[in-house]
């Protein structure tokens, strides 16, 4: 089977990890795949072994040529291709196409028709990849429920839930003495982590969060990531006397955020809204219990009191309390994390993603 992925960009984001992941997972069966793209970062070329990628719509592409080489696949799977029509043409022009859907368009669409550029790309973008597709890849529960929602006359039958793969060579279980020791941590008796939402009522909450949880908890440091220097400066300019708390400006490496989780005891987001929420996944996928507020995808992946605890969005000072259950209960920390463990590598290990994506394309292929 020959399979050609499409995608905007590939890079650093999460799309793009989704499209790698799942690219490498089809590659060990012995698929043979190709990216077609318009940008690379150049550190993603190096890693990759056997996949082919294209470079297909830089400044004024061909859309003829781009059309013919993808025909020579059994079947194109894009990838947040919904600013361009070349969904809407591959699938007009006969090749079987699926289009993933990762719900990035889903937080504005109640303003789409408030704005031509919004009412434009419902129309003339979302709407006919939605149409025309042979499958829709929904990334979580949530956003196949979103899908029928904003896209009333979409045919259900084509939606397939598919969670987003973990890569077990990158993320996975180290021992927590150990990954504190490499990181210089092992003088804390708790870690807490937390990847920071961008927002800045999710900044203030962020203070409230840790200036409670240090009042309350002695010889324990809490990690945040921020993803914007505003956050970031301003996260860090109201807890600067706290000599516990470590700040870090942007995601470090791969290797980096595997060793932070996996030094942690307890992960927490207070995102409000997630199409998936890759790093709750990657938490559980090395082993840690999770605490978020039970909205959007975030509710689904967390099963309250199992792996976790999800509590009413906004309720900072609940997600506080639950954060400090675990903390002062090590056997219920540990089941919590056991339970995660298992639930992630039955859900998200990217052998399981492969294996349905692989039943995917079947379907369509023999449907054709």
């Amino acid at each position: 089977m020959r399979i050609a992925f499409l995608i905007d960009r590939l890079g650093l984001d999460g799309v793009s990890r989704v499209c790698l992941t799942q690219s490498k997972g089809l590659a060990s069966r012995g698929v043979e795949v190709a990216i077609f793209t318009k940008k690379v970062s150049s550190h993603i070329l190096k890693s990759l072994d056997s996949i082919n990628i294209f470079r297909v719509y830089n400044e004024g592409y061909n859309v003829r040529n781009t059309l013919r080489s993808l025909s020579e696949y059994d079947i194109v799977h894009s990838h947040y291709i919904t600013l361009s029509t070349l969904g809407s043409l591959i699938s007009l022009a006969g090749i079987p196409h699926i289009f993933h859907e990762h719900g990035h368009f889903f937080p504005y669409f109640p303003r789409s028709f408030k704005s031509f550029v919004g009412f434009t790309r419902y129309i003339l973008f979302e709407s006919p990849n939605i149409i025309l597709s042979k499958r829709i890849i929904a990334i979580s529960n949530f956003v196949d429920r979103e899908i029928r929602r904003i896209f009333p006359f979409a045919n259900v039958q084509k939606i397939r839930v598919v969670y987003n793969p973990i890569d077990s060579g990158i993320f996975g279980p180290v021992k927590t003495e150990k990954a504190r020791e490499l990181l210089g941590l092992d003088g804390f008796q708790h870690i807490i982590l937390s990847i920071q939402s961008p927002g800045r009522q999710n900044d203030y909450e962020y203070i409230q969060i840790v200036k409670t949880i240090l009042s309350k908890q002695k010889n324990t440091a809490i990690i945040i990531i921020t993803r914007d220097r505003y956050s970031y400066d301003y996260i860090k300019e109201k807890l600067k006397n706290l000599t516990s708390v470590i700040i870090y400006n942007n995601i470090p490496s791969d290797r980096h955020l595997n060793l932070l989780y996996n030094a942690s005891d307890v992960y927490f987001t207070i995102s409000r809204w997630e199409s998936f929420g890759y790093t709750i996944a990657e938490a559980m996928f090395v082993g840690k219990p999770v605490i978020g507020y039970d909205i959007t995808a975030i509710g689904e992946l967390i099963v309250n009191g199992f792996n976790g605890f999800k509590v009413p969005i906004g309720r900072w000072d609940l997600l506080t309390n639950a954060i400090l259950t675990l903390l002062n209960d090590e056997e219920i920390r540990k089941q919590f994390g056991k339970n995660a463990r298992e639930f992630a590598v039955e859900s998200f290990s990217l052998d399981i993603i492969t294996q349905r994506l692989l039943a995917i394309y079947k379907e369509v292929v023999e449907s054709k």
